[in-house]
């Protein structure tokens, strides 16, 4: 009598929990916000642009604790750099993304 009894409690719950899972209203899921990625700014000096990368020998950057060093960003997907001359000095914002660090946006030093 107790297994009919414990099957028959056990067949109830799973009903119950099945329809509150089916009766979620997830409208609310539309508001949410997703964190946005990390962005840094630094400023420096173009050494090389490419259709694909931009390389900066940049100043150190205190906000990830770097030194002053040259490395190679990958150019904005919105809309590639190619205004930009070798030696101009620049102002430029970046994030990291899958493939490394990327330009967001990046206009002559003020």
């Amino acid at each position: 009598m107790s297994a009919i009894y414990t099957r028959a409690l056990a067949g109830v719950l799973f009903a119950v929990s099945a329809f509150s899972v089916s009766a979620h209203d997830m409208s609310a899921h539309a508001t949410m916000t997703m964190p946005s990625a990390a962005s840094w700014q630094g400023e420096g000096i173009i050494k090389k642009v490419t259709p694909t990368s931009i390389t900066i020998a940049h100043h150190p950057i205190p906000a990830l604790n770097w030194p002053a060093m040259t490395m190679q960003f990958a150019q904005p997907t919105s809309q590639p750099v190619t205004a930009q001359r070798v030696g101009e000095e620049v102002d430029f914002t970046f994030t990291e993304g899958d493939s490394g660090y990327q330009i967001v946006s990046l206009n002559p030093h003020r």
